[in-house]
């Protein structure tokens, strides 16, 4: 057969790896894209020799069968943000793929075979499109590097303290301040139920950075982030040294060959799906984050929805979802079964807590996730209730993991609960440059939540301190006397196109 179908299924995959080459995709994370991808090609392909005989026609019914199908999202996405049920949305898109598609086998068992230089246009031309993908599938391929040995500078002694930690990493945690200005919320009861629990709450702590592999990579490196800006390159896109440092950071080296046990549990976010260098917990784990955006925008959703709610599913929830509740659950759970495992121990878990998609209700049941990315983002008055009720949520999922750390390892864990960045409401999700971002939504995406519980006076120590940056600077400070002076609370504001190029930011 031709190879143009083909190409061009395989194009929807690798267009979407070379628009985001520096989102810590893997080759791993490929593999169920492009096996649908061409699998779609093929059965339009044979679907083609019943109508046809011909190759280049039949090559043409392919084309004509699978792009609908692989891009419904895009030329149908409308249906999704209508107004119409979910149901309904999902019926409406399939039954507009499924007229495109016979009518494009229409029209090409009616035109006259076209001549051989049309299939080789098409076929030169859905090369290219692969071909200007080539340089971004390269720098996934290459991005995986070897693993550093375990080294550290410092020492601890035989008789020094070595208390378990937990590192909770809240992602887009809006601060007291901004839930109860912008959203009518005040979540001032939970953080009394906190402090009831012996944690320490800083005073309107704020984020340094607005990204997470920011915000959480300098806070585990203990060091701001300008050398890594100056290694991105001249045009500040280059996160690739900005994830390796956060996942082979300074913290968690240090902790490792003090005797620590590594515990990570990461999420669908890529550069935080997985850590290599942890000892237990996910560290096999590769974000679905790419194949569930990618689906996102074939018809294969709402075909599967449509499917569980006629003839029913094996799982409680759509599948393709790169973070739905069923796997936050699941997260929750290794992270509490951690506190059972012997210490000393460092437990570290990404929680995509209350970053959407919301998928939580106020008290937790699961709901119909409501999405503020890809081509069908709820609208803010959708979008805005629906976080607050994730919020609700995970106060209760925090204080029951609280109460079961509390029950294994009493008083003496440091307990680190930390958001990386407050929300925001940028469309998309992800900030804009500066100069597009309106006042009150700078203030939100650096005003964040942050609770502390320690032994001693660990907790008040590290909550006189307002940003991330100083947490485990203050913490190895007052527990081991090490020579690491609060660093300036800086804050930078760093935009979607170029993530790199750091922009100093008054937050008050």
């Amino acid at each position: 057969p031709h190879p143009f179908p083909f190409l061009a299924a395989l194009a929807t995959v690798t267009a979407l790896v070379a628009a985001n080459p520096d989102e810590g995709i893997r080759l791993a994370n490929l593999t169920l894209p492009v096996a649908l991808a061409l699998l779609v090609a093929l059965i339009g392909w044979a679907l083609g020799g019943f109508f046809v005989r011909d190759s280049t026609r039949q090559a043409l019914i392919a084309l004509v069968v699978s792009m609908p199908v692989l891009v419904s999202g895009y030329l149908f996405g409308w249906a999704r943000r209508s107004g119409l049920t979910a149901a309904a949305a999902d019926f409406l898109e399939l039954g507009l793929t499924a007229a495109l598609v016979v009518a494009g086998i229409l029209v090409v068992r009616r035109i006259t075979p076209p001549a051989a230089q049309v299939a080789r246009f098409l076929n030169v031309m859905t090369g290219l499109l692969i071909l200007l993908a080539v340089p971004a599938m390269v720098q996934v391929a290459t991005s995986e590097g070897a693993v550093p040995p375990i080294s550290s500078t410092l020492e601890l002694a035989a008789e020094d303290p070595r208390p378990d930690i937990y590192l909770v990493v809240l992602d887009a945690y809006s601060g007291l301040e901004s839930l109860r200005s912008v959203y009518g919320f005040d979540n001032s009861p939970f953080l009394d139920s906190l402090r009831a629990r012996g944690f320490s709450v800083p005073d309107r702590p704020r984020a340094n950075y607005t990204k997470t592999f920011l915000s959480v990579g300098t806070m585990l490196n203990r060091e701001h982030a300008e050398g890594l800006a100056a290694a991105s390159g001249p045009a500040y896109r280059d996160r690739r040294p900005a994830y390796r440092a956060l996942e082979f950071n300074r913290t968690v080296m240090d902790l490792k060959s003090f005797g620590y046990q590594f515990v990570y549990i990461g999420s669908s976010y890529p550069p935080m799906a997985a850590n290599r260098l942890s000892d237990t917990g996910t560290r096999d784990v590769i974000s679905r984050e790419f194949e569930s955006m990618w689906t996102r925008m074939t018809v294969l959703r709402p075909a599967v929805r449509t499917k569980c709610r006629l003839l029913g599913c094996a799982r409680s929830s759509t599948p393709f979802e790169a973070e739905d509740a069923s796997g936050t659950e699941a997260r929750l759970g290794a992270l509490a079964a951690a506190t059972d495992l012997p210490g000393p121990k460092f437990v570290m878990a990404h929680l995509l807590l209350p970053h959407g998609p919301f998928r939580f209700g106020p008290t937790c049941e699961h709901r119909t996730p409501v999405w503020t990315t890809g081509p069908s983002p709820a609208p803010d008055s959708v979008a805005r209730p629906a976080y607050i009720d994730q919020v609700a949520c995970t106060n209760r999922k925090v204080l029951d993991l609280v109460d079961r750390i509390r029950a294994t390892s009493g008083d003496s864990a440091l307990i680190i609960l930390q958001s990386d960045h407050g929300y925001g409401r940028f469309p998309g999700g992800m900030p804009p440059e500066i100069d597009a971002a309106a006042a009150d939504q700078i203030a939100e995406r650096f005003d964040v939540f942050a609770a502390y519980a320690g032994p001693g006076d660990l907790a008040d120590s590290i909550a006189a301190y307002r940003t991330p940056i100083n947490v485990f600077r203050t913490a190895f400070r007052v527990m081991w006397g090490f020579d690491e002076a609060p660093l300036p609370d800086l804050h930078y504001w760093s935009g979607t196109r170029q993530p790199m190029l750091l922009i100093g930011v008054a937050v008050d």
